[in-house]
């Protein structure tokens, strides 16, 4: 019968090109891993490994069963993640502050998860740019922070937690929308809006111009506004082009209601950073984090 020692064993002779090896990273003998390949072929009914002069390799069934025991393996992973948060219920207070992006888009959803798993939490989300979230931490108001834009403050700790796309987009309204593709010189004289000071989305967008030569304060920034939906919401009423988060637009995009202009010197990329006191953080900052993680498939 097939269980997940058994594609672990497969997934390590494959990866490692050898049984010995797996042997010692399982920490079972050489005949045992043998004894589970010679199983594990038998119950497929088909070779995934032959002898050549260098040792073992994969049969072409080997390589195609390798592909599969990736996909699943990594499930198993997640489900057992999944399963402990679940049994390890934390109680007390949880106060996160993030960025606009992360707080209106991307942590609603799971706080409800997490907290319907722990029901016995106090959880607050403050909704904060960047350089605030960075102040709350210092000032010990918050226990994390999520972020977007670069790593600013050598006394906090900042760890990956997933990429984001900023994107320059306008309304169905506006005359902008038979745009197709722009350049930097012509976004340079279009009317644009863009986040306040301090904003992440607002520090990523400058540093991706300032490459190409060009600084903020020479583009024809019609306002500067605190959130994406006021940015949404303004662009609904005026022929202008907004840089905001793709997290933010995936609805209206599909719609139609809002268009996606390429930008001709690329696509503009982003981290967003989890940060908080350097050293280990407490278990519950833990838990969450690792929750957060798991529902974003994003390596632990």
């Amino acid at each position: 019968m097939m269980n997940e020692f058994k594609l672990l064993v497969f997934h390590k002779v494959a990866t490692g090109g050898s049984f010995s090896k797996a042997a010692e990273d399982l920490y079972v003998s050489q005949p045992a891993v043998t004894k589970q390949i010679s199983s594990l072929e038998d119950e497929l009914g088909i070779k995934l490994f032959e002898r050549n002069n260098k040792g073992i390799a994969l049969t072409a069934a080997g390589k195609l069963f390798l592909e599969h025991t990736g996909v699943i393996l990594a499930q198993y992973k997640r489900l057992k993640n999944d399963m402990s948060l679940l049994s390890e219920q934390v109680s007390g207070e949880l106060t996160i502050g993030a960025s606009t992006t992360i707080a209106q888009y991307v942590l609603p959803p799971v706080l409800a998860q997490f907290r319907q798993a722990n029901p016995s939490l106090k959880l607050t989300l403050l909704n904060e740019n960047s350089k605030t979230v960075e102040d709350l931490l210092q000032k010990h108001e918050i226990n994390l922070g999520i972020i977007e834009g670069l790593p600013a403050n050598s006394a906090l700790q900042y760890t990956l937690f997933i990429k984001d796309e900023l994107v320059l987009i306008t309304h169905k309204s506006s005359i902008y929308y038979r745009l197709e593709a722009c350049s930097l010189n012509d976004l340079r004289k279009s009317d644009l809006v863009l986040r306040e000071n301090g904003s992440g989305t607002l520090e990523v967008f400058g540093d991706f111009i300032r490459q190409y030569g060009l600084k903020l304060d020479e583009m024809n920034t019609l306002i500067q506004l605190g959130s994406t939906e006021s940015i949404k919401l303004f662009l609904k009423h005026a022929d202008a082009i907004g840089v905001v988060s793709i997290q933010a637009l995936k609805e209206e995009i599909l719609s139609g209601e809002f268009k996606v202009i390429e930008l001709e010197e690329g696509r503009i990329f982003r981290n967003f950073y989890f940060v908080h006191q350097k050293g280990t953080p407490e278990k519950l900052v833990n838990n969450f984090i690792a929750f957060l993680k798991n529902r974003y498939n994003v390596q632990l």
